[in-house]
């Protein structure tokens, strides 16, 4: 496996686990089928499995309200919920499942959310055997462990965690001139009036969104108008003076960096992300690349 699809899933897995910190559980599986699917791509067996038991954990805490809010907001996701809780458990396999959860917790003591969700699954695939109810009290005890208030690093409104990574919406850009709107992928021009500074490496957040190319040395702010109620993503460069203006706004905004190290061209770009509410409209002091499903150049009333 590659260092960079290790980094993805590292990031998505973490991501999951803070929406399920949250409680937020139809965000964690949003992210989690991400995760799993990469881990299995690349035959990271032992990752998936500690990924699908987050999975299964949080497929079986959703009401049919949030069911059919998953199903309708991500179907593939949806799908990969159902397979995981729907395997079937041979009871003579039961001890043996229960020690593996065991030796799960012992590496991960720091955790208790972790050893009290791998002990719930081995409690619920297999109810009714010594082991399942043995895994039933260790989880209980496990959550006992957990403190009351949850906090994620970074995060000052833990509401909008679950929309941080997905960049699902539309945003509306009032720029100045020589801003175009191209395809996220290797090989593109992070400026649009030069050639040599490409993107490598792109992130599973990115790929395949659109994100707007900037003109070289144009340190000319813009405004941008959110066109649904979701998060849109900013790539920025901190090596280049001006754009800690940037940096401030969008922290103030609530913004919160996602990652530290895309490249384009030879410069490391920070990912930052923030949610917005539909018709929300700011202001940036500084030119920046915005990345998101949909993109339009046009001017904001």
């Amino acid at each position: 496996m590659s260092t960079v699809v290790a980094e993805e899933i590292d990031t998505l897995y973490q991501h999951g686990l803070d929406a399920l910190r949250l409680g937020e559980n139809v965000a964690a599986i949003k992210v989690l089928a991400r995760a799993v699917e990469l881990a299995e791509k690349s035959g990271d067996d032992a990752r998936a499995t500690d990924i699908n038991s987050m999975m299964f954990y949080a497929r079986k805490k959703l009401n049919l309200q949030q069911i059919n809010e998953l199903t309708g907001a991500d179907s593939k996701a949806a799908a990969k919920a159902e397979t995981v809780i729907s395997r079937k458990a041979d009871p003579t396999d039961a001890d043996k499942a229960l020690q593996k959860a065991i030796s799960f917790a012992s590496a991960h003591q720091d955790d208790q959310l972790l050893i009290a969700i791998k002990m719930f699954e081995v409690a619920s695939m297999y109810k009714g055997t010594d082991a399942g109810f043995k895994a039933m009290d260790l989880s209980l005890a496990a959550m006992q462990k957990i403190p009351a208030k949850v906090v994620v690093a970074g995060v000052k409104n833990t509401s909008k965690l679950p929309s941080l990574i997905s960049g699902k919406i539309g945003v509306t850009i009032e720029a100045g001139s020589g801003y175009t709107v191209e395809t996220m992928r290797e090989g593109a021009s992070v400026f649009s009036n030069q050639s040599g500074s490409l993107w490598s490496k792109i992130p599973v957040e990115l790929d395949g969104k659109n994100y707007t190319q900037v003109p070289s040395g144009n340190p000319q702010g813009i405004k941008l108008r959110f066109d649904g109620a979701d998060s849109i993503f900013f790539l920025i460069d901190p090596s280049w003076g001006p754009t800690k203006a940037n940096i401030a706004a969008i922290k103030k905004l609530g913004g919160v960096q996602v990652k530290n190290s895309i490249m384009g061209g030879i410069n490391k770009h920070q990912l930052w992300s923030i949610v917005g509410k539909p018709g929300q409209v700011i202001d940036l002091p500084v030119q920046i690349i915005v990345a998101s499903d949909k993109i339009s150049l046009d001017k904001i009333p």
